[in-house]
């Protein structure tokens, strides 16, 4: 192939006709070679090519070798036998290894250990190639001084072991010769290396107990003889990163120093006067151990900037955070307050709690339901905002400021209701199109919401009780975003989730409709004898049908030897978990007699909790992946007594793994009530989660004949 300035030519491209490398639009080389453009072959490496080098006379071949630095000199040393001899022998030799220590600013090195050669010892101080054969990593920073070896990340675990590995072996060497340090030891360390080689010579010396003393006496003689240069190579490897951390920071601290300067000048002033240089460092600019240069100024200006500008940004929400802060607080202090009004009795949903608790106070008159307006969903209402965001820095705020939010609390309830329930229409019309023509299809029981933290186990939720529910697993995944974000929303998220994270106000980006698994609940609907366009969940609680998993049944997927009883929102989730992820259940309406039975053991279930609420308990293992829940604590208990029994303190529960979770749902989905056929073909009914075997015998069996 013909030749041009060492560069090959195309074939059939003569070679005074090849182009020149083509050019993009910003005026930098094109990424794709132009049409007959020279290309750069890899060419395999000429064997013997250091048999040239030798053709170099001598003096020539000094001052190349004066340049280097000992780890690059080291390396010619080891490629031929005959620059070996030339860098170990000879006046010379000194003078060249001299050289290279002054290339690196190296002059004052300790004695050279009289164990390792001329070339072995400026390797191990000044190469990075590693030491482990076979390894081709060249990115051996840390040197092991003590065993006279560099080893790469990958290799060092290998290598360098610790003394418990080889432990057994040195208490045989310490019983039969009575050699106590065999092996150099470095902070309870080994080197594999001198353990295996050792190892090999002990026991080809098996039959000669004579001949392996006198092995582990030698050793340790050597090993008593390199402490003494251990010691000045570790202080000189000390002081080398001493100067080396000290340089390094001078020049961080010369960069910070012109990054401030040139900021100053475009007006920056003010800025960098309110910015620390701990803020600084921390900026990989800023971070870079070199002098600032006006090439990599010029590389680096936009991502100062933005720096700079995010930074006023921050400063700018701190003060209007302190500026709200006192005034919200104000505000929780007057709402606290209100709870003890005999007039607001009204709109506690859980008398049997006994006292109103602030936090879940109020609702709307005509609705019974578990969704409470929080003091941070009125804090995000307009005639509160306007008081607490008042720009005057002035401006001090008292509870006397919300008598008008105290008098119209009724008309802002209901207005945060109706504006909550718009939202949650336009989701729907927007994931279920086919809805668009219903004026509110949040009232429809095939209108369910998840929550849109797909690590939250909250499904299926239905309005009102989605208005309930505020995800502390989606709120803290944004808690940067309020961070970041200086408005008023934003600050009152974060303030509030601070002080309880219950206190979240209620979104509506927080919650998202499943539509795979909506589509298979309509065939749950269909199944209840609803049209699942007109079905409200009043219209089949009322109907109260019961269904089983045809499809568990084929499969043999039985709870204690039964099917399991769904009503129709637990047939929703059950539609939605892992054992019908990709498929689609085949339902089985129970007769009326057997629904009777169901729904007379889940009034029995619902009558033996310690108090018959509207809300469930749920009580969840978070322990190595263990997500089992239960409804009841002593479930629980029993649960940890029989998979984990090194968790419990004082025969309770850690509150770390075992969380106790209010589930936003009503009492008619009561979870594992289940229907099986005895030996004698009657009907029994029992709960795979409730033992309700906990009450006294006469007690149960009195139960159990009602059943019957």
């Amino acid at each position: 192939m013909p030749r041009r300035n060492g560069l090959p030519q195309q074939k059939g491209k003569a070679s005074g006709t090849a182009r020149a490398p083509s050019s993009n639009s910003m005026g930098g080389p094109s990424k794709t070679p132009a049409v007959g453009a020279y290309r750069i072959l890899k060419q395999r490496r000429e064997d013997g090519a250091l048999e040239k080098a030798l053709s170099i006379p001598l003096e020539l071949l000094f001052e190349i070798f004066s340049h280097l630095d000992p780890g690059d000199l080291a390396n010619v040393a080891l490629s031929r036998g005959s620059f070996l001899k030339l860098l170990t022998t000879g006046p010379t030799a000194v003078t060249l290894w001299k050289a290279s220590h002054a290339n690196v600013d190296e002059e004052a090195l300790p004695e050279r250990p009289p164990y390792l050669s001329q070339v072995q010892f400026n390797r191990l101080l000044f190469g990075t190639q590693c030491y482990t054969w076979g390894c081709n990593s060249k990115k051996a920073k840390e040197t092991f001084v003590w065993c006279s070896a560099r080893y790469c990340t990958a290799c060092k675990p290998t290598e360098i072991i610790s003394v418990e590995v080889e432990e057994t072996f040195i208490d045989e060497i310490c019983n039969t010769t009575g050699v106590q340090e065999p092996f150099f030891v470095w902070k309870d360390r080994l080197h594999h290396r001198e353990v295996d080689r050792f190892r090999k010579a002990w026991e080809a010396l098996a039959e000669k107990p004579e001949e392996q003393k006198k092995l582990a006496q030698e050793s340790e003689e050597f090993v008593v003889a390199k402490q003494k240069h251990v010691q000045l190579l570790v202080s000189w490897q000390n002081e080398k990163k001493r100067v080396r951390k000290a340089n390094n920071e001078f020049l961080r601290s010369a960069r910070l120093q012109s990054i401030k300067a040139r900021l100053t000048k475009e007006g920056f002033g003010d800025d960098v006067a309110l910015i620390s240089d701990q803020q600084f460092s921390k900026q990989s600019f800023a971070r870079e151990n070199a002098l600032l240069t006006d090439r990599k100024w010029a590389n680096m200006h936009k991502a100062v900037l933005d720096f700079v500008k995010y930074q006023r940004k921050l400063r700018a929400r701190a003060q209007h955070e302190e500026l709200l802060a006192p005034r919200i607080d104000v505000f929780r202090s007057a709402f606290k307050n209100w709870a003890n009004d005999d007039e607001l009795d009204q709109y506690d949903p859980q008398p049997w709690l006994g006292a109103v608790d602030p936090r879940l106070l109020l609702m709307p008159n005509d609705a019974e339901n578990p969704a409470r307006v929080k003091p941070a969903d009125f804090l995000l209402m307009n005639p509160v905002r306007v008081i607490i965001n008042n720009p005057a820095d002035n401006a001090v705020v008292v509870p006397e400021d919300f008598t008008y939010v105290r008098r119209h609390v009724r008309t802002l309830v209901q207005d945060w209701y109706d504006a909550r329930r718009k939202e949650l229409n336009a989701l729907c019309w927007r994931e279920l199109p086919h809805l668009s023509r219903i004026a509110d299809p949040v009232s429809l029981a095939i209108c369910a919401f998840d929550c849109a933290e797909m690590k939250c186990d909250e499904k299926f939720m239905h309005y009102p009780e989605v208005l309930e529910h505020r995800c502390i697993i989606f709120a803290d995944n944004r808690r940067d975003a309020y961070r970041d974000d200086s408005s008023y929303e934003a600050i009152v998220q974060e303030f509030m989730a601070l002080k309880r994270w219950e206190d979240r106000a209620w979104t509506v980006s927080g919650v998202r409709m499943n539509k795979g698994v909506l589509e298979k609940a309509r065939q749950i609907i269909r199944a209840c004898g609803q049209d699942p366009d007109r079905a409200t969940p009043e219209d089949l609680e009322q109907r109260g049908a019961r269904l089983t998993c045809r499809t568990c049944e084929v499969r043999g997927l039985k709870k204690g030897g039964g099917l399991e009883a769904f009503d129709w929102r637990r047939a929703f989730v059950h539609q939605a978990g892992r054992a019908h992820s990709g498929d689609l259940c085949e339902w089985t309406v129970l007769p009326e007699k057997v629904t009777t039975q169901v729904q007379r053991f889940e009034d029995r279930l619902r009558d033996s909790k310690p108090r018959p609420q509207y809300l469930l308990d749920e009580w969840t293992c978070k322990e190595r992946r263990c997500r089992t829940a239960v409804f009841d604590y002593q479930d629980l208990v029993a649960h940890f007594k029989s998979k984990h029994p090194s968790k419990m303190v004082d025969g309770m529960v850690d509150t770390d793994i075992g969380i106790r979770i209010p589930l936003m749902v009503p009492n008619e989905l009561l979870h594992g009530v289940c229907i099986r056929y005895s030996e004698t073909g009657s009907l029994e009914v029992f709960s795979e989660y409730a033992n309700l075997n906990r009450r006294a015998p006469e007690e149960k069996a009195q139960n159990d004949s009602e059943l019957q």
